[in-house]
């Protein structure tokens, strides 16, 4: 909605209050049952980072009304993205998840590999294609074979 210059409907709005609340909650129970120990956990920084700028740009938001007016806003915004980095967080608890990706990225590895040799291939038969054809073709050329072709000119 923020490229084509519409507002954000409603329920997004509310829905992104909503998470913030969950976020704020989780993050106070996980500082009260960890004390000190939650800040030994990297990705406890993360989140708290997380929910300051989402707090922060709903702060701007409420002032100004339109927290388009306001340049930091669209860093904030940037660092929702983080988000996505919090959910790797769940990847070290799944095991055969983690097993599974392993698997994949092997597997990926392999298929490079395998477009890698069809390219060298396909390159090295395609070179040996015009030192043996091109002679052949300069021969017929010169015998007119090509005299009415109007894809040939």
């Amino acid at each position: 909605h923020k490229a084509s210059d519409s507002s954000t409907p409603q329920w997004i709005s509310v829905m992104m209050s909503l998470c913030l609340c969950f976020y704020c909650a989780e993050i106070s129970i996980r500082l009260f049952v960890a004390r000190l120990a939650f800040f030994d956990d990297i990705w406890a920084y993360l989140d708290v980072a997380m929910i300051f700028c989402a707090i922060t740009e709903f702060f701007l938001e409420a002032i100004s009304g339109d927290a388009q007016s306001f340049g930091a806003v669209r860093v904030v915004r940037l660092f929702r993205l983080t988000r996505v980095a919090r959910a790797i967080k769940l990847f070290d608890s799944l095991r055969e998840l983690r097993k599974l990706l392993a698997m994949m990225g092997g597997c990926l590895r392999s298929l490079v590999w395998s477009f890698v040799i069809c390219f060298l291939v396909m390159t090295l038969w395609a070179c040996v294609a015009v030192e043996v054809l091109h002679p052949l073709v300069q021969i017929l050329e010169g015998q007119g074979e090509w005299q009415g072709c109007k894809q040939c000119a």
